[in-house]
């Protein structure tokens, strides 16, 4: 599916900076929108996780074919500016494809590539968010989570060549 000729500048990226006295800072990095296409879009969102890969990343990122929005620690600044970020490409994708077109392209699309094309990827220290996730209370809890079986298994490890 090649829809090159529909595509067309989206001028309303999210707004995020930091504010004078407050604790937190949000960045917000805008890419050239991808080609028309669902696997250019997944492609898109891969080559921006590479800028913030090899290494688990610190921080928290929500990363989409248009935009990388970053924060060094969870706050309600981030997951609305991820949410704006997000919302900002589903109502690009929607533009372009048309709202039922849009939704039978998600429906057929497996799960990660539909994170990846159209939802976007959430990593909160190098773990993994789901969709349905996205609020400070579960973010924490799946954090918590899988920092406690890594720690479980960095201990098994240790056992193991002990």
């Amino acid at each position: 599916m090649n829809n090159s000729n529909q595509c067309r500048e989206f001028k309303s990226p999210p707004n995020a900076g930091s504010r004078d006295g407050d604790a937190f800072s949000v960045s917000v990095k805008s890419y050239p929108i991808p080609e028309c296409d669902v696997d250019a879009w997944e492609a898109a969102t891969v080559g921006h996780m590479e800028e913030i890969l090899p290494e688990p990343p610190l921080g928290c990122y929500y990363v989409n074919p248009r935009f990388l929005v970053h924060a060094s620690d969870i706050s309600e600044a981030f997951l609305k500016t991820a949410h704006k970020a997000r919302a900002s490409w589903c109502r690009y994708i929607s533009a372009v494809l048309g709202p039922s077109n849009m939704h039978r392209e998600m429906k057929k699309a497996p799960y990660m590539k539909r994170q990846l094309a159209f939802a976007g990827i959430l990593f909160v220290n190098g773990v993994h968010i789901a969709p349905q996730d996205w609020s400070i209370p579960r973010v924490t809890a799946v954090v918590s989570k899988a920092l406690a079986r890594e720690e479980r298994r960095q201990q098994r490890m240790i056992n193991v060549t002990a």
